[in-house]
């Protein structure tokens, strides 16, 4: 399709040469100056044709009468919104209800109560730190606790890491293990020593990473 801009002049001898105007687009081209984008004539016509069979098969898609497909998939997008949002809290759940299970199979290793577990694809950095940040309040204050979680969400790695007061007192830091792993999985990190997230673009490398775990402590 061809188009042409439109502007003060006159560049026809009649309206009749123009024939049917449909306007694509207007844009600002200075102080007080707008551009208006059309196709115009035959052009026009065959936009108006291919619009028109567009909207007609959206409005059987959405089993609607044409006048009512707007308000039709307006709605469903809105439903959608809301499964998403329904969905995303169910995750989240599922994922916190693994807190208990992960400080129960907590190691003792030189005194220190480790976790260093892989969870189920899909698990965001906001849902994974925060399970981070249960298993470690489960496990208390008694000893020091170093919780390190890894997974993999939108095509990348994410690693996590949680310290307690007596762990950081023992040298064991957050921001300086996740520093540590993240190369193992493609990418960098890092943190407060309490807390700390990284990531990286390989994937298949957190099974090496958590299992690096026990071999950074003091």
């Amino acid at each position: 399709p061809w188009s042409r801009e439109l502007c003060g002049g006159t560049h026809v001898e009649h309206s009749s040469q123009i024939g049917a105007v449909l306007v694509t687009g207007e844009s600002s081209v200075g102080s007080g100056v707008r551009r208006i984008e059309a196709l115009v004539g035959l052009e026009a016509m065959r936009r108006s044709a291919r619009d028109k069979a567009l909207l007609a098969a959206l409005a059987d898609v959405v089993s609607a009468p044409v006048d009512e497909t707007l308000e039709r998939v307006t709605a469903l997008a809105q439903r959608v919104r809301t499964l998403e949002r329904e969905v995303a809290q169910a995750r989240s759940a599922s994922v916190l209800a693994t807190a208990q299970s992960l400080a129960d199979a907590a190691r003792d290793i030189g005194g220190t109560s480790v976790v260093a577990a892989q969870v189920p694809d899909g698990v965001g950095g906001d849902d994974l730190r925060s399970l981070a940040l249960d298993v470690r309040a489960r496990l208390g204050d008694a000893a020091a606790t170093l919780v390190v979680l890894g997974g993999a969400a939108g095509g990348r790695a994410l690693l996590v890491a949680a310290t307690n007061d007596p762990a950081r007192k023992a040298g064991v830091r957050a921001g300086a293990v996740i520093k540590a792993l993240a190369p193992t999985v493609g990418g960098g990190g890092g943190g407060r020593d309490d807390v700390a997230q990284g990531g990286g673009s390989d994937a298949a490398g957190l099974p090496a990473a958590l299992a690096a775990v026990p071999g950074l402590l003091p």
